[in-house]
């Protein structure tokens, strides 16, 4: 049901990983079930203190190879996009996903584009915003 809610505010159809991340983004907040949330956050925070030592990217999402943990990075980026991130940026991203006559073809570098952000500058906002979380 949230795959089509975004995906009609998109106007396009999204990619899986982003209907995914958003959809159990959705779903931790609307289930009520504090454990289940409080465990995520905290499995989330523990990635990303890990990930400073290796490192991992936004951009690992839409790659082609999974990263280890992907799930829960959809998860995390998903609810830094309805939660976290600018809404104006948000809109211009998920419509970044339409095609027209003068885009046949509309990925996540079209998104980024339209949205005006760089995946360098994405990933240390949301980084940062993860970080933060309570």
């Amino acid at each position: 049901m949230v795959a089509a809610l975004v995906d009609q505010k998109a106007g396009a159809t999204l990619p899986s990983w982003l209907h995914a991340g958003v959809g159990k983004a959705v779903s931790y907040r609307t289930e009520g079930n504090a454990k289940l949330m409080e465990a995520h956050k905290a499995k989330v925070k523990g990635l990303f203190t890990k990930a400073k030592v290796g490192g991992f990217k936004v951009g690992e999402l839409w790659s082609d190879t999974k990263p280890k943990d992907y799930d829960t990075l959809a998860v995390s980026f998903g609810e830094y996009l309805l939660y976290g991130a600018d809404a104006e940026k948000v809109g211009k991203f998920l419509g970044g996903f339409r095609t027209s006559e003068d885009r046949r073809e509309a990925n996540v570098m079209t998104a980024l584009t339209d949205a005006e952000w760089k995946a360098d500058d994405l990933d240390v906002a949301w980084k940062k915003w993860v970080m933060g979380i309570k």
